[in-house]
């Protein structure tokens, strides 16, 4: 990923202060007009994103807030000004240096450039494995049931190699880092040496997910994050109003339903289908 260059520290801060307000001021009044859209509202939301790219954040809490926002207006857009501004700095959000500095608090948050530590079930660990095979190492010290490995490392290598097994006493580490190829990452060997193992998929399953290896999924390019996630659509479309929080009156709804019976080609049965007369 190319890393995207803001400018000079120094700038960044007179940015902030030409406002008027410490960046958590900033933020706290952006916050304000997260349910705001409007022109102005619009205008000062661009203004205060801008200001905001590049200035460093106290703490981690500030940083998750302002990835928020940011978030939240990529989905509800005011303008095109607003969602290209929005894209630019989620584009490099994994560079801010307030992220760099409090990465380990951010740790399961979703943001770009942030580890994900979670027992992965067995069809995600195989999935990520396969796609990400330098990324995904074992957290030792979070996972409580490593030393039930030990009974199935025979399942998990070649027969040729059992032999070792007998003759050496290890710990459940030492066993992975004597077995696994040099410069392959310990979780990565792991879970494809079940995938290998001469049983049926729900047996690997099973002993696997019983086993409940604890992982890290470390960041870097191509990496699944809330940041980056976006779905494509045909067309952008931007939110000029209030949302709409309410909740639809459904015996109005259904009442307004259109209901239409039609037979089934070469059977004896009928469909039903329905739908709204007028938009909800």
């Amino acid at each position: 990923m190319k890393r995207n260059t803001w400018s000079h520290p120094i700038r960044s801060v007179t940015k902030a202060r030409s406002f008027g307000k410490t960046p958590r001021a900033l933020l706290a009044e952006l916050a304000s007009l997260r349910l705001s859209f409007s022109s102005a509202a619009a205008l000062r939301k661009r203004a205060l994103f801008e200001a905001l790219a590049d200035v460093p954040l106290p703490s981690p809490k500030d940083v998750l807030k302002l990835h928020e926002l940011l978030v939240f207006a990529r989905a509800y857009p005011d303008d095109e000004g607003v969602l290209a501004t929005v894209e630019t700095i989620l584009a490099g959000f994994e560079w801010r240096r307030d992220l760099q500095r409090h990465r380990g608090e951010l740790t399961n948050s979703g943001i770009a450039g942030t580890e994900i530590r979670y027992k992965f079930f067995y069809p995600t660990a195989v999935a990520l494995a396969r796609r990400f095979p330098r990324r995904l190492r074992i957290d030792w010290r979070a996972w409580k049931r490593k030393r039930d490995l030990v009974p199935y490392l025979a399942l998990l290598v070649p027969y040729s190699e059992t032999p070792a097994l007998d003759e050496w006493d290890r710990e459940p580490r030492q066993w992975i880092d004597f077995l696994r190829s040099e410069g392959e990452r310990d979780g990565v060997f792991l879970v494809l040496r079940f995938t290998a193992m001469d049983a049926s998929s729900f047996v690997r399953e099973v002993i696997y997910d019983s086993l409940s290896p604890a992982m890290v999924l470390e960041p870097g390019p191509g990496l699944p994050t809330r940041t980056h996630a976006k779905a494509p659509v045909a067309q952008v479309v931007f939110q000029r109003a209030p949302l709409d929080a309410s909740r639809p009156d459904l015996v109005k709804a259904t009442r307004s339903w259109r209901v239409r019976v039609r037979e089934v080609t070469g059977t004896r049965h009928h469909s039903t289908s329905a739908w709204p007369a007028t938009p909800w």
